[in-house]
């Protein structure tokens, strides 16, 4: 089994995770705002989900990044 661990991120691959980490904490902020701020439930059930996909996408690309000293 080969130790892919070590293999460095090309710019372009780096450059596509924080684009998308910027992307994922913009929906982040203005989810929150919404779910603070909406009053029908089902529409907030929905929100939330995507709040928390949102905010797994930042913990994971965050960890990555943190991992690969970035």
């Amino acid at each position: 089994m080969n130790n892919t661990s070590n293999i460095k991120l090309t710019s372009a691959e780096i450059l596509n995770l924080w684009t998308q980490y910027q992307s994922d904490f913009l929906a982040a902020c203005v989810l929150s705002y919404f779910l603070d701020n909406i009053e029908d439930k089902s529409v907030k059930e929905i929100l939330n989900s995507a709040f928390t996909v949102s905010s797994n996408n930042i913990a994971s690309i965050s960890n990555l990044l943190t991992k690969r000293d970035i």
